[in-house]
């Protein structure tokens, strides 16, 4: 198991040495990829990724939006960004909502919609509207129902990391 964490850390730029500390003693960019690590480690088919380069360094930032594209060869990385910028450099697809709704595709507008990633991962309820995996509407009810369908998240908010479970092709805000 301990193995298993190290070559993930390893597999998102953390080295031995760094796998020895406690999260809260690393610096914004490397928290970052312990918490992409840790959404990696259920084996997702579905990354969503919550502002995450907000708090960072430009060049931290880009370290991690150029990571996360990597890894959108093997699942799919979803991302809620205020960045125009790097979701015309680095998405494949942009989808601009606002207020839940899709307004189009192509640039953002207005602020990140945390709530609808944590309402994708099942960290609050659904009050309206359906949800649709695949071909399959899907009813989350907390966290664990959504790792058990192959989502993860990687939240804006650390602290939402140790009070829940955690988990680039297409940017949202």
């Amino acid at each position: 198991k301990k193995q298993r964490a190290i070559e993930l850390l390893h597999s998102v730029g953390l080295d031995e040495d760094e796998s020895n500390r406690r999260v809260l003693k690393l610096s914004g960019g490397q928290q970052q990829r312990v918490a992409i690590a840790r959404a990696l480690s259920y084996g997702p088919d579905i990354i969503l990724a919550d502002e995450p380069t907000g708090n960072l360094d430009t060049n931290t930032a880009t370290a991690i939006v150029t990571l996360l594209k990597e890894l959108s060869k093997e699942c799919l990385i979803l991302i809620v960004s205020h960045n125009i910028n790097d979701a015309n450099q680095y998405a494949d697809r942009i989808i601009e909502l606002r207020k839940g709704e899709i307004l189009g595709f192509g640039g953002l507008v207005g602020a990140g919609r945390t709530e609808l990633m944590h309402l994708l991962y099942g960290a609050v309820k659904k009050t309206s509207g359906k949800i649709i995996l695949g071909d399959k509407e899907v009813n989350f009810h907390s966290p664990a129902d959504g790792l058990k369908a192959g989502i993860g998240l990687i939240p804006e908010d650390i602290n939402f990391i140790e009070s829940n479970v955690n988990n680039i092709k297409i940017f949202v805000a």
